[in-house]
């Protein structure tokens, strides 16, 4: 495990050596950083993504099955970052590469892919991510991969909330934080909450979100965020 104080702009980079055949995890803990993940390979091509709407209060997870064995590269770019912003990432032990992990990857894709589009930052890019993150939560369920399940359902019922469909939101963000709860991600369960209360609001239930945006700080509090 490593951690590190970050900067916006920065770019931060670590070396590992993988065997062909294993499956390659790592978490990157997000502690006021915004971050986007990339694995290079020996060749220096790009091999895999991650890079999530959840801004600073998050993590990101990366799995890779490593084909040829060699020097592998990961980049952490950081987007945006809070004063005293820092990350910690840690690596899964080496172990076989398995089905399940290569529906885990599929789903990670998905993720992928959408973040893509969410780059380019207009109405369009937005909705077409949303499609992404809804196949993401399919994939996921079907794959009984809970946490990119829930993590699934808050990119969902964030995209929902910033394309007007707040009733649908609500209930995407209200499973979300159910599930991170049970899952033990208690920053992630208040980001849902969060997001949960101005969805609410959004629908002209003002009480009803406050009471949402206060679980949420408990939260918050309760995580030493």
């Amino acid at each position: 495990t490593i951690s590190r104080a970050v900067a916006a702009g920065e770019t931060h980079l670590f070396s590992t050596a993988l065997t062909a055949g294993e499956l390659f995890e790592v978490r990157a803990d997000e502690l006021g950083a915004d971050l986007a993940l990339g694995l290079y390979g020996p060749d220096g091509t790009r091999l895999a993504g991650m890079d999530g709407p959840l801004g600073g209060q998050g993590a990101e997870i990366l799995s890779w099955i490593v084909e040829a064995t060699g020097e592998y590269r990961l980049e952490a770019r950081v987007v945006a970052a809070s004063a005293g912003a820092s990350l910690i990432v840690s690596a899964a032990a080496a172990q076989p590469a398995t089905a399940a992990a290569a529906r885990r990857i599929a789903v990670q894709s998905l993720f992928g892919r959408a973040g893509e589009r969410l780059e380019r930052g207009d109405a369009s890019a937005k909705v077409a991510a949303l499609a992404l993150f809804e196949g993401a939560l399919g994939a996921a369920r079907a794959a009984g991969e809970r946490w990119l399940e829930a993590r699934s359902l808050l990119a969902v019922g964030w995209l929902e909330s910033a394309t007007g469909r707040s009733g649908a939101a609500l209930g995407h963000l209200e499973e979300s934080a159910c599930l991170w709860q049970e899952l033990g991600e208690a920053r992630f369960a208040a980001r849902a909450l969060d997001w949960a209360g101005y969805a609410t609001q959004a629908l002209g239930r003002h009480r009803e979100g406050a009471g949402f945006h206060r679980r949420a700080a408990a939260l918050w509090r309760s995580a030493g965020a």
